[in-house]
């Protein structure tokens, strides 16, 4: 791959559908494309671009594994988007040591002869490449990664182009649930934000799930994050 990455960047410059952009990065690299991913401005896992290779069956039982809401890979690679580093499944297992339902998405791939993987974590993006093999230090060495980190990174920069980020929806969070929430941010709990505003336990709880279903956040502590990064508090 890598004295392909002159040509690959050129090739990528002329896709014009996210579909293109992966089947341009698919046939250049040296591992089968599985995905490519981005989230939204809520943490959220928006619609992939599936490599052509992978089994629509395999689509199908990897939508059910994320329904039931564990995707391990994912929220492994979401933790490397302060400091990106990219990373083999066979990596991310010894570092998770995943049990229960955490490993069904490990089990699947096993299912379908998948034996490893390596992931490219880059801003909102996640590329993802599958293996029949363990990918050991033979078979993916020091610069077949950098050469697949450039890849991505650069396939991600023309579906940058071609999927421009939705538009953040504006939110009106009232007073007080604004105040809820910095007072969660300063790290009062519930009883002790109730004592400080001087309201009840159950107004300070409803002013929590008000502001969480404003926020689309699955929990208070992600509505709490989003606040942030919104720079609503």
């Amino acid at each position: 791959m890598p004295h392909r990455l002159p040509r690959l960047i050129y090739s990528l410059a002329g896709a014009s559908t996210p579909r293109q952009v992966a089947h341009v990065l698919e046939r250049a690299a040296p591992l089968r494309l599985s995905s490519i991913w981005s989230m939204n401005a809520n943490e959220h896992y928006e619609k992939p671009v599936w490599g052509e290779s992978i089994p629509r069956k395999y689509i199908e039982d990897f939508r059910e594994v994320q329904r039931i809401g564990h995707s391990p890979l994912g929220n492994y690679a979401r933790t490397m988007r302060a400091n990106p580093r990219s990373f083999t499944h066979g990596e991310a297992r010894r570092r998770l040591t995943p049990t229960g339902r955490d490993r069904l998405v490990f089990d699947l791939a096993q299912d379908y002869g998948i034996r490893d993987g390596y992931v490219v974590a880059h801003g909102p993006w996640t590329v993802s490449f599958v293996s029949e093999r363990v990918l050991n230090d033979d078979r993916l060495s020091r610069e077949m990664r950098i050469a697949l980190d450039i890849g991505a990174r650069a396939a991600v920069y023309r579906l940058n182009e071609l999927m421009p980020s939705k538009k953040t929806r504006i939110v009106e969070l009232s007073p007080r649930e604004l105040a809820v929430l910095e007072h969660l941010s300063l790290g009062l709990r519930v009883p002790g934000i109730a004592d400080h505003m001087g309201i009840g336990v159950h107004s300070v709880r409803e002013y929590l799930q008000r502001a969480q279903k404003k926020l689309d956040a699955a929990t208070t502590a992600q509505a709490l994050v989003i606040a942030v990064r919104r720079k609503l508090i």
